[in-house]
């Protein structure tokens, strides 16, 4: 562990963190190591909106995921249980949800929530390029 005092806030400190929240603009990562491995959030916020604009999570399960297959090779039917057992996968931290505006219920295939995301992340992106490429630029009038 390192050295130095153990951070914490009061009550009163996590109310006023809170409301300082609501009230700015950006975004942070968390990084936290648990105990089936890191934990990730990364959270956008606009000005004057305390719902998250994206709000993206990376359970450890997902990491250890690619354990598997090496971890089959070879193995028995009988090892399976147990060889997922020593990873102990949380399937409840995997479910994603997607909250539609319209009220509708929806059930996507992997394939479809896949290339949903695929396509998010393309249009972040080349959002964040169009940002970036128009920094330091001043328009004339």
């Amino acid at each position: 562990m390192p050295e130095g005092e153990i951070g914490y806030r009061t009550k009163e400190e996590m109310t006023e963190l809170l409301v300082q929240i609501k009230e700015g603009e950006g975004e942070g990562i968390g990084r936290h190591e648990a105990p089936r491995g890191e934990l990730f959030h990364y959270i956008r916020f606009q000005k004057d909106n305390e719902i998250p604009i994206l709000w993206k999570v990376k359970c450890p399960t997902y990491s250890n995921l690619m354990s598997y297959r090496p971890m089959f090779q070879g193995a028995q039917i009988a090892d399976i249980p147990i060889i997922i057992a020593c990873i102990d996968p949380c399937i409840a931290c995997m479910d994603r949800v997607i909250i539609r505006r319209d009220g509708q219920e929806e059930v996507w295939t992997g394939e479809q929530l896949l290339r949903k995301s695929r396509e998010k992340t393309r249009r972040l992106q080349a959002k964040k390029r169009r940002d970036k490429a128009g920094q330091g630029r001043t328009e004339l009038k």
